[in-house]
């Protein structure tokens, strides 16, 4: 992220924009459980076997466009910098726009 800063007196409004990713994963389980009869939860001829259920496991990247604004405020111990971020996902579907919210923490002198 590439963040341009604003000089006004006792605090610094800022804009940011760049390129963001994010990994994600997962794990889940599923479990079926016939309560008839041995083989009565299909009928004999369907086309594909009685469901088992099992583990599942998916890892993906998601690559998007950011934005921001925020706020950078001098302290004797350092600056703290609250940001809102806009995405949106480049190749993912839908494209929704997100917003997160954070806030940053650098100590020592500036």
């Amino acid at each position: 992220m590439l963040n341009y800063r604003i000089p006004v007196r006792g605090f610094r409004p800022f804009i940011s924009g760049g390129y963001q990713w994010t990994h994600q994963s997962e794990e889940s389980a599923s479990f079926y459980q016939c309560t008839g009869p041995a083989g009565s939860c299909l009928p004999k001829e369907a086309p594909f076997p009685e469901p088992r259920g099992g583990l599942f496991s998916t890892s993906n990247v998601k690559h998007s466009l950011a934005a921001g604004v925020g706020l950078e405020f001098k302290t004797k111990h350092g600056l703290i910098s609250p940001e809102v971020r806009f995405n949106r996902p480049i190749h993912d579907y839908p494209r929704d726009v997100r917003v997160t919210r954070m806030v940053g923490f650098t100590f020592g002198k500036q």
